[in-house]
């Protein structure tokens, strides 16, 4: 699952209206803001137009970046409390492991716990959970939720998916998508929303344990999530403010591409993106969801971020690069380094190492804030896990 939400920075989690044009000042560093208005005062054009001037624009990574949290996590924590599942259980078997490439190697952080061992347990707790709610009303969720197979199937559910991380991170990003399985995109799309609106009604960030009961082949299972998502007035009055000034915003996420319109192209999250400007996952068909990438579509991970940049956006705008590019993590690092027009590069501090680490480091100094490595300008701002809000880069904190 690419430890996707192990690592969340917390901020505000409420929206707030923020008025259009100029940005808002909020809780952004003094120097981002002023350098973020500076960009778009620059660039922006809003009564003019641009002539024959390709328009201006943005690129937003959306996990832990846009939104506080990670979209498909919350999605699949909602999915496995919620039983919202389509799959037959003839096919869970293939559809649990047929990504790995040794069902009998331990699973990390499961002292001696075989992927076999915990498929084989998810498998049969599905069998009675399929025939007794699933499948028909035998029981209700509420009582199916008591019973020890919901508590061992969930449990040992996502501890399959945390131990996806072992199969590389093309592979880790497929198998959460393999739970959709059975589904049209449409109904994915619908299962998001549900899911936002129950993580983000919880108003905070919260760590859980899920605890299986001792039982089957792997036994007693324990696995930590993180429930709940959030929004910042900063991040949502940053896209409108863009837009407003005639600055496009596109998406690039390594999440499926329907489960971030959930949230992105939905006027009640404050967003406002176009479907059209929203890129990531695609999988293959149109029909029931068989989870595989999608042949003709390069995945939007890594370099991934920077194909699909240059080949399905970059065309719309005289084949130039973004002015804007916003990420995180390690996944976003090419996409903020490889374009020559790029004159911001804003990396939201979740403490990551490696590559992003370096250029937050780079952001962090005052050289790096005047001119980044590859001639860029990059940003970092923080995330105050106590104060929930954006803070400067030197006072950010884990969550």
């Amino acid at each position: 699952m690419r430890n996707k939400g192990l690592i969340i920075c917390a901020m505000a989690l409420t929206l707030v209206s923020c008025s259009k044009g100029t940005l808002h000042k909020g809780n952004w560093e003094k120097y981002n803001y002023s350098a973020l208005s500076a960009l778009i005062r620059e660039n922006g054009n809003r009564s003019e137009g641009y002539g024959d001037r390709p328009r201006p624009y943005a690129v937003f990574d959306f996990d832990n970046t846009s939104i506080i949290g990670d979209i498909e996590v919350a999605t699949l924590i909602y999915q496995l409390e919620h039983l919202e599942l389509r799959i037959a259980p003839e096919t869970l078997w293939n559809t649990l492991t047929d990504l790995y490439p040794d069902i009998d190697a331990p699973v990390a952080g499961l002292d001696g716990v075989s992927a076999r061992m915990l498929a084989t347990d998810v498998l049969n707790d599905y069998i009675f959970l399929f025939d007794k709610y699933i499948s028909g009303s035998e029981m209700s969720l509420e009582q199916i939720r008591k019973t020890p197979q919901f508590l061992d199937f969930r449990a040992k559910t996502y501890a399959l998916s945390a131990g996806s991380d072992a199969l590389g991170y093309e592979a880790g990003c497929l198998w959460i998508l393999k739970l959709f399985n059975g589904m049209t995109k449409d109904e994915v799309r619908a299962l998001a929303e549900k899911a936002a609106d129950d993580a983000l009604s919880r108003r905070r960030l919260s760590r859980e344990i899920w605890v299986s009961p001792d039982m089957g082949e792997a036994g007693r299972v324990e696995v930590g999530i993180i429930r709940g998502l959030g929004i910042a007035p900063e991040m949502t009055d940053l896209y409108g403010t863009l837009q407003e000034n005639g600055i496009d915003v596109y998406i690039c996420s390594a999440s499926m591409k329907e489960v971030v319109e959930a949230v992105a192209c939905n006027p009640k999250y404050g967003f406002n993106v176009p479907q059209d400007n929203v890129y990531g996952i695609r999988l293959k068909g149109s029909g029931i969801i068989r989870a595989a990438y999608d042949p003709a579509w390069v995945p939007t991970f890594k370099e991934g971020k920077v194909t699909c940049i240059r080949t399905s956006i970059a065309p719309h705008h005289g084949g130039r690069g973004p002015i804007l590019a916003a990420g995180d993590s390690n996944g976003d690092y090419e996409m903020l380094t490889r374009f020559d027009d790029l004159k911001i590069g804003l990396i939201i501090n979740c403490g990551n190492s490696g590559g992003i680490g370096e250029l937050s480091e780079t952001a962090a100094s005052p050289a790096g804030r005047a001119e980044g490595i590859t001639g860029t300008r990059y940003l970092l701002q923080g995330r105050d896990a106590s104060k929930k809000k954006f803070v400067k880069s030197t006072e950010s904190k884990k969550f």
